[in-house]
């Protein structure tokens, strides 16, 4: 196993029309023995979505120097008449294979030859201004650049969960389309082809959010087990905390037990409240204690509010806000054991109970209905108020 930190860099370009934006900026290098990759490349333009092609295709090629075609322009799909696409012949649809998957990407020595484009921009430019017509795109040489390339259809969805009910979510707005990886050193290059035609260029920030929308848990603010996770929380820590000296507020008054950091090693029973916070990545844990020590994710919606009690925290809440689906909506994290004993107990008690669960912002109280559903009680950091919400278990 090799370390390729630095060496490959990925893009994700999501949307109905991100495999036009991808044919129309790339240009594959042509060969005899890819009719796979051929066939794969002529549907792009009327593909209407990514999620028309199996989950997780992987499909690797080289492609000429972009600068080369610049300014690209997006591919026009052909709208074909409803005779002829009900008429598409089994050999037309495109299916994963080994064939269309490889790639030279992985090889250390073809990623060493393109560390440096053999051509500058200027050089480029130079070339482009002896063309007897000005604004006629460059043709590829044999000497020119051809950089190895993988595409990898992307949804971010989850499975059905198993513990659905007559209160479970939908799953929220999924956003299809592909994730690029290519030499880190062609970042550059390739962005600017691809932002070109009107692309929307995006962060984390706006990645987390698809992600939140779809109901499904971003890396790395929703693995609270992850050293990304613990340094992310640490960033925030540091931010919320700043702005608390600016604004000082009684955190013990509104019963917030630790206001800056999620305290994992209090709600998994291996620290004491006063202990100083950490992340579930950084809690020394014995084998036989691993399933009373272990997380599970969770998704709540929210319903209505009540007044604001005080409760043992059992949870956080890692993400959470108002959604598209018009309603308010959380992911978070709770022990497992915690998990499992609610559930089981109104079974065990033959009626609704009432316990108590918290969160970071997860502060629940949950009830058992005669539906198999949980409900939560979920308060933020500086809230007086609370939230009645379900609560589901995702399943990744």
């Amino acid at each position: 196993m090799g370390d390729l930190k630095g060496s490959i860099n990925a893009f994700e370009i999501m949307g109905p029309k991100s495999s036009q934006v991808i044919k129309g900026a790339l240009s594959p290098v042509g060969s005899e023995d890819q009719a796979e990759l051929k066939k794969f490349w002529a549907s792009l333009a009327d593909l209407q979505t990514a999620s028309s092609l199996p989950r997780g295709m992987v499909i690797g090629f080289k492609v000429n120097d972009p600068r080369l075609k610049f300014p690209p322009q997006n591919a026009k799909p052909s709208f074909p008449n409803m005779p002829n696409l009900l008429a598409l012949q089994s050999n037309d649809l495109i299916f994963p294979s080994s064939g269309i998957a490889q790639t030279k990407i992985w090889d250390d020595g073809k990623r060493d030859v393109l560390k440096k484009p053999k051509y500058k921009k200027k050089d480029l430019d130079e070339q482009r201004s002896k063309n007897l017509v000005l604004g006629t795109k460059l043709n590829p040489l044999r000497q020119d650049d051809r950089i190895p390339y993988m595409l990898i259809q992307h949804s971010p969805e989850i499975c059905p969960s198993s513990s659905r009910s007559a209160t479970s979510f939908d799953n929220g707005r999924v956003i299809h389309g592909w994730t690029l990886l290519f030499p880190a050193v062609w970042s550059m290059v390739f962005l600017s082809s691809l932002v070109y035609t009107g692309t929307r260029f995006e962060g984390q920030h706006e990645r987390r959010k698809q992600y939140f929308e779809a109901g499904i848990p971003g890396f790395p603010v929703n693995y609270p087990s992850s050293r990304a996770c613990e340094m992310a929380s640490e960033q925030r820590a540091e931010s919320e905390r700043a702005r608390w000296k600016r604004t000082p507020g009684c955190w013990e008054k509104l019963g917030t037990r630790s206001p800056w950091h999620a305290d994992w090693g209090v709600v998994l029973g291996l620290k004491s409240p006063e202990a100083t916070a950490a992340t579930a990545e950084g809690l020394d844990v014995l084998a036989e204690n691993l399933w009373y020590t272990a997380l599970v994710m969770i998704r709540a919606k929210m319903l209505s509010e009540i007044k604001a009690d005080q409760g043992d925290v059992i949870g956080y809440v890692t993400t959470g806000d108002l959604s598209l689906r018009g309603e308010g909506f959380a992911l978070g994290a709770i022990p497992v054991v915690q998990y499992v004993a609610l559930r089981r107990q109104p079974q065990r008690l033959g009626y609704s109970v009432q316990v108590s669960i918290s969160s970071h912002r997860l502060h629940a109280t949950l009830f058992r209905l005669a539906q198999p559903a949980v409900i939560v009680k979920i308060r933020d950091l500086d809230a007086t108020t609370s939230r009645v919400a379900y609560l589901e278990l995702l399943d990744m």
